[in-house]
């Protein structure tokens, strides 16, 4: 090595000798093992006259000094050192670089003396004008895997035969492609933007605390690592770059570092992942990068995240992880940029910025993979599993599923036990149309219950759904079709349904009566999506539906199912349903919402007419309803849900066609009903419901050692209900001698119950306590109670 550079050396000095120039030529190393070292830093001091060593440790410099110049040669971690060089000479160097003993100096910190703690308060200060410029849709797109499958996994009878389909890595692990169904989009969920100029980085249901949010102070700690000088068409800015890590790793904040314009404060580089303490549920990992160009808008984006299949307790690896990869890059492409760094003031070096690009097969191998891949045993499996979870129907490999889940068995005091066979026919019948139903049996009551419903969807960009369904089965009495729009997610009020079915059979002080009733009715409906959100607009849905039919009413326990008295009805109603930045998944006919920062409004409106059989001729009737709803991601602060709806009846109308509040008649919780209150207890036709719920994410748990590897979550929750009734409603139907003088009463008094709760226990279970702080004269409904619900999220 020496010799080649001391005959390199000769050759320029030859060439040199012609010129008035200084040629320096050299070959750094490390001092400690001989190997050579790559981006060694070579420049003159006070100059940008500047070079890095080559990967074989060699630096070339040719430069036309007017004056005696000091060469310095530095690099992190190693002792600088410097020469003397005149004007006009030219030399061979071969250096040796020591490494430092001691890098850091002992430092005092004292109040308000770090650095980098008034440089964030800049970034602060000028984050809303950055974030509109740095607001920019760009083309992205996302890749699945099966990833961290390890040689034990092939030994399986279910992985056996995927090892063809397989990308070895680097590390003796394996990638195996997934297809890009909306069902995996929904299991594998990639947040739309993740944008640090928010206060907070959602995640589906989890929400990280920003390094820029206000209160990051509280939770982050900050280091002023370096600074640099980058060139943008002659033109210099000066970057600070950032360090931030967590001060407790079991909160839900990021670590990285941020690259920040000293000039206009905005972003030019981030990169942050997620340490594997976070309490959030099957989350291991997620990493994140995204740099700004010189006008502050993002030019390149990438996010992985890595989730278990399952909660693992050890180290065992027994199941697979999912690897969800998105890639987002401006339109025009990235154009390199010159970069000068510098080091206490001082130039460093001269470099070219070059996108990283994410490691992964390229679309055409992971769409031939993916071809080969989806009869495999596994992907049956995985895709039968996914779409009984997320549509409420069990595929069967036939163009007819089962489903829905919530019809096949129930227990209730009214059928004992209920058994049904529903079916649903799915694409591979008709992309855009579809036949479902079920038939079902009560042991108790002996009635035969059934539903058919037929369902198309117009070939049109926007989303238009038209169908028509018949049906003869009980329904629930106090929930109306305005009160389902409190679980607006079907599927999610399916699971809560088959929970309730499930245990229903178990009543508790609480079910004098049980709010079930014959319902033959057919109905015609439409969904319809107009207009999508552009941020200031709201996302415009309709529904709209018309319905005519026979609706039971008084006890059901003291009537045949067949014997139960009914009314005649006819209504045509209507729903304006506007919302903001929403995203949503669409399963063949049903679509799930997963995600929106802003409120979400209803408003409702139906009219119709009613005839009992005493009664010579049809009367009229209204109802209006509002309807506000959100869910609030307040970082470390947890989650905040709130709900609130009025409504009025118009017109003399049957008790079913009143307000009923929704009484909890098991032992489970839901969110749409009012835990400690009897069914049938209160009715009203004007109210004003209000519903609050905290999921604290463990914001005090994490800060106990021990007990923070459980995380578990804080829950917090008030329900409030306000409301008249008019006695002229009692002249249509005497609700009276059904359920006694001291049911459907009016509330003249608010009804306000409170409660704390145990979350995430073992991932999937939640146990309240709750009181009823108003009301409490009724001395046959409970004061207080315990109640339970399965959930299963992140």
């Amino acid at each position: 090595m020496r010799k080649l550079l001391y005959i390199c050396f000769l050759c320029l000095l030859t060439v040199a000798a012609y010129a008035d120039e200084t040629i320096l030529v050299g070959n750094v190393h490390d001092a400690a093992t001989g190997e050579p070292m790559a981006n060694v830093n070579v420049y003159f001091r006070g100059t940008k006259v500047g070079t890095t060593t080559s990967e074989e440790g060699f630096f070339f410099l040719r430069v036309d000094l007017k004056a005696k110049m000091r060469l310095v040669i530095s690099a992190v971690g190693y002792k600088r050192q410097q020469y003397e060089i005149e004007p006009g000479q030219s030399a061979g160097l071969e250096l040796f670089l020591e490494e430092k003993t001691n890098e850091l100096e002992t430092v005092i910190a004292l109040p308000g003396s770090n650095p980098a703690l008034p440089l964030m308060a800049g970034v602060r200060a000028h984050r809303r004008e950055n974030a509109r410029l740095a607001e920019i849709d760009l083309p992205s797109e996302n890749t699945y895997f099966i990833s961290d499958i390890q040689p034990r996994h092939l030994k399986r009878r279910l992985w056996r035969n995927l090892q063809d389909g397989m990308i070895r890595q680097a590390d003796s692990s394996y990638l195996l492609p997934l297809p890009k169904e909306a069902y995996l989009q929904y299991a594998l969920p990639l947040p739309e933007h993740f944008n640090l100029y928010e206060s907070t980085v959602p995640l589906h249901e989890a929400s990280f605390l920003s390094p820029l949010a206000a209160s990051a102070n509280t939770f982050y700690n900050f280091w002023l690592l370096d600074s640099t000088v980058v060139r943008f068409n002659e033109k210099e800015e000066k970057h600070y770059r950032v360090r931030f890590v967590p001060k407790n790793s079991f909160n839900p904040t990021l670590s990285g570092t941020l690259e920040i314009d000293s000039a206009t404060y905005a972003l030019r580089e981030v990169q942050a992942q997620v340490a594997r303490e976070v309490n959030v549920n099957y989350l291991t990992d997620l990493r994140y990068k995204a740099s700004y160009g010189p006008d502050s808008r993002l030019r390149e984006e990438n996010l992985t995240t890595l989730m278990e299949i399952a909660v693992k307790t050890d180290t065992s690896h027994l199941f697979p992880s999912l690897l969800a990869s998105r890639r987002s890059v401006a339109p025009e492409g990235l154009h390199p940029d010159t970069v000068l760094a510098l080091d206490s003031a001082t130039t460093v070096y001269v470099r070219e910025r070059q996108p990283e690009a994410i490691a992964l097969p390229d679309d055409s191998l992971v769409a031939a993979i993916t071809d080969s891949l989806m009869e495999l045993p596994l992907f049956r499996v995985a895709r039968w599993a996914a779409i009984s979870l997320y549509t409420g129907y069990i595929p069967t490999g036939t163009p007819v599923d089962i489903g829905r889940a919530t019809d096949i068995f129930g227990l209730n005091r009214v059928e004992q036990v209920h058994l049904g066979l529903p079916f649903r026919t799915n694409e591979r019948f008709c992309r855009y149309f579809s036949i479902g139903g079920s038939v079902g049996y009560g042991i108790r009551d002996r009635g035969v219950k059934y539903r058919l419903e037929l369902q198309g969807i117009l070939p049109a960009e926007r989303r238009h759904l038209i169908g028509v369904s018949l049906s003869d089965r009980y329904a629930d009495q106090d929930v109306s079709a305005f009160g389902a729009l409190k679980v607006e997610d079907g599927i999610e009020l399916d699971n809560r349904r088959f929970t309730d079915r499930l245990f229903g059979g178990i009543p508790n002080r609480t079910a004098s009566f049980v709010p079930l009733a014959r319902k033959r009715e057919v109905r015609f409906f439409s969904e319809n999506d107009w207009c999508a959100s552009d941020g200031i607009r709201p996302q415009v849905e309709t529904q709209l539906s018309v319905q005519l039919g026979h609706q039971g009413f008084g006890n059901p326990v003291l009537y045949h199912y067949y014997d139960m008295p009914s009314y005649r009805y006819a209504s045509i109603r209507g729903i304006l349903r506007l919302g903001w930045g929403e995203r949503s998944a669409d399963f063949f006919m049903r679509r799930r919402r997963l995600y929106s920062q802003y409120p979400t409004v209803f408003i409702g409106a139906e009219m119709g007419s009613y005839q009992l059989e005493e009664m010579p001729s049809y009367r009229m009737y209204g109802l209006l309803n509002l309807l506000i709803r959100q869910d609030v991601h307040m970082g470390l602060g947890g989650r905040l849900t709130y709900l609130v709806e009025a409504g009025l009846v118009l017109g003399r109308v049957p008790y079913p066609l009143l307000s009923i509040m929704n009484g909890n008649s098991g032992y489970t919780y839901s969110d749409e009903r009012f835990t400690l209150m009897n069914s049938y207890q209160y009715a009203a036709d004007r109210y004003v419901f209000a519903h609050l719920h905290w999921d604290g994410k463990g914001i005090l748990f994490n800060q106990i050692p021990g007990v923070r590897y459980a995380r578990l979550h804080e829950l917090v929750e008030m329900k409030v209900a306000y409301g008249g009734l008019s006695d002229k409603h009692r002249s249509v139907i005497d609700y009276t001698e059904f359920f006694g003088a001291d049911r459907m009463q009016p509330l003249r008094v608010p009804y306000v119950e409170m409660g704390v709760g145990l979350g995430n226990i073992f991932r999937v279970c939640d146990v309240y306590s709750i009181w009823r702080l108003t009301n409490r004269q009724d001395l046959s409904a409970a004061r207080w109670g315990v109640r339970f619900r399965f959930r299963i999220g992140l």
